[in-house]
């Protein structure tokens, strides 16, 4: 087993069977998550706080477990683009190589995303809550806790390629 499978099945243990207390997180953040940048690790225990409402959202029934589906999923949507634009700013500016792909995976969760946020503007509120097992069974368990995680010493140590990262802070700095 490689380990990516093993922080797959890692994740994948997160999640705990409620008990009495309904308000009790059903995904709960681990150290192994952590990319070791404060800014983005507080980002990503934010998303975690926002899957655990969504999650609340699906336990419950009637008006108001649709209104607070509608309300955390234009709340996630809102906060992973602007999490995947820090994200991509820090990866851009170390000159992370494989930055493309790692945005291209971004662009996939947010377009996966915005269906559901159009689901919800037809009424399609229940069924936006399929939305779970996509950011459990792919996001957290996949992407923060393998995908972000191979970035995490470029962006780190600042700089994978020096002059990669000379020509990536004159391009933010022509955008800012």
């Amino acid at each position: 087993m490689g380990r990516r499978d093993e922080l797959r099945d890692a994740a994948r243990a997160l999640i705990v069977t409620p008990g009495k207390d309904t308000r009790m997180p059903a995904f709960e953040w681990k150290d192994f998550f952590s990319v070791g940048h404060d800014g983005i690790d507080h980002q990503h225990k934010q998303l975690f706080a926002i899957v655990n409402e969504l999650y609340d959202g699906t336990r419950r029934d009637g008006d108001a477990s649709e209104e607070l589906l509608r309300r955390t999923i234009a709340a996630l949507g809102a906060y992973i683009r602007t999490h995947f634009a820090e994200e991509e700013r820090l990866m851009r500016l170390a000159a992370y190589p494989e930055y493309a792909r790692h945005k291209q995976a971004h662009d996939g969760l947010i377009a996966r995303v915005a269906e559901f946020e159009a689901r919800i503007r037809t009424g399609e509120v229940r069924q936006a809550a399929g939305l779970l097992p996509f950011l459990v069974g792919e996001w957290l368990t996949d992407h923060i806790a393998f995908e972000d995680q191979q970035y995490a010493g470029c962006v780190n140590s600042h700089a994978c390629n020096p002059h990669a990262k000379y020509s990536a802070l004159q391009e933010l700095e022509s955008t800012a």
